[in-house]
């Protein structure tokens, strides 16, 4: 493996290194044994370089940040507004929260009907829209376009933004600070990401 080689002018530099050995436990580049480029016995053409990445962990995904910002209109019968949803994700330590196999998704917490019998915890997970990557921003924005209910404001809201795999089964999520709900605990909202998931998989 190489290490690392960079060219300027159409020359080639020395790579660093070549043939990296590393023991298992190795906590950093120093505990390698390597062969320096210009000591090896293969030597290495134009065209044969190679570039390695390496990182601590092998899979990681986050939701640093999510703001929502909404008003009512039409006299407070519905509301427009729109939500900015931060996604890390990285393989092997190379960034693909932008890549077209990460999506985000905005969702609205709500209070289930008193006579509906598909929830068990009281409350339900409704689709608002799917997230687009703003290169801008580095983060997925979502457009929010509801109609409100009797009785419902933009303070009787709880949106969540789900960041997930496409065609995985890996998923993060995250509420808004001025959840209504705050009392909902991650772990209901977990399993209601799922039961929506699995019903999902299952169509």
């Amino acid at each position: 493996a190489v290490v690392s080689t960079q060219s300027t002018g159409g020359l080639p530099i020395p790579y660093g290194a070549t043939n990296v050995m590393c023991p298992a436990g190795a906590s950093s580049p120093n505990d390698c044994d390597v062969t320096e480029y210009w000591e090896a016995k293969v030597p290495c053409f134009s065209g044969e370089q190679i570039a390695v990445q390496c990182g601590d962990m092998a899979w990681k995904m986050s939701i640093p940040s999510f703001k929502v910002a909404v008003r009512e209109v039409k006299g407070g019968s519905a509301l427009r507004g729109k939500a900015f949803c931060e996604v890390e994700a990285e393989k092997f330590g190379a960034d693909i929260a932008s890549s077209s196999g990460i999506g985000a998704v905005l969702m609205n917490l709500r209070k289930s009907d008193q006579f509906s019998t598909s929830s068990t915890t009281g409350y339900e997970l409704e689709m608002v829209s799917e997230g687009k990557w703003n290169k801008k921003t580095g983060a997925y924005k979502m457009k929010i376009k509801q109609d409100l209910e009797s009785g419902e404001s933009a303070k009787s809201q709880c949106y969540i933004c789900v960041s997930y795999v496409e065609e995985g089964s890996q998923w993060v999520h995250k509420r808004d600070a001025d959840c209504a709900y705050p009392g909902v605990t991650d772990e209901v909202i977990r399993e209601m990401i799922n039961k929506m998931k699995d019903q999902a998989d299952e169509e």
